[in-house]
């Protein structure tokens, strides 16, 4: 703590900064004089090195750099375009691919699905899915699907669940009893 003070003002001597040092903790002796003179002779041993482990600790973190240091900013923008230049131009090359006007059409929907020659098996296939898909069975048991979440919904059909749960949990608290009938004879 005595070399952390001494490094942020270096005008200080080492008993004002052993001072502010007790003053910050609970420490036990004769008196104050006993502390500060015990303290003193310590710093005069281990005072030099911790100083140094101070300033080299220091000397290793990054200075802050102001926000409104424009020099600065530039300099790390430097750093990043040649940081990320490669990834900032093959984007920009996909970007100019996709700029062309048959991609887009192709993209939105627009195109025919195959060009000018045979039809391939995998279009072939996506065709067939998309004839069953729509086909009129197809329909059909979708809009039962629909009108079986529409009745499972019902407010007849929660009821009966809600009693039927109730039912469960009532047979699981209360099990049937065996012979009960004959013990009541």
């Amino acid at each position: 703590m005595v070399a952390n003070i001494l490094t942020d003002g270096p005008h200080l001597r080492p008993a004002a900064a052993i001072r502010q040092v007790m003053r910050s903790r609970k420490w036990t002796g004769a008196s104050d004089n006993a502390i500060l003179t015990r303290l003193q002779r310590k710093w005069k041993v281990f005072g030099p090195g911790l100083l140094e482990l101070v300033r080299e600790r220091r000397a290793q973190r990054p200075m802050p750099q102001p926000a409104h240091d424009i020099f600065a900013g530039a300099a790390r923008a430097q750093s990043l375009v040649e940081k990320y230049g490669r990834s900032i131009d093959s984007l920009a090359r996909m970007q100019k691919a996709l700029e062309n006007p048959a991609l887009q059409a192709w993209i939105r929907g627009n195109q025919p699905r195959f060009g000018l020659g045979q039809a391939s098996a995998f279009t072939k296939q996506v065709e067939l899915m998309e004839k069953t898909f729509n086909s009129p069975a197809m329909k059909a048991w979708r809009e039962r699907e629909r009108e079986m979440t529409r009745l499972m919904q019902s407010p007849a059909v929660q009821f009966m669940q809600n009693y039927m749960q109730k039912v469960r949990i009532a047979e699981h608290a209360f099990p049937p009893r065996v012979n009960f009938h004959k013990k009541l004879v």
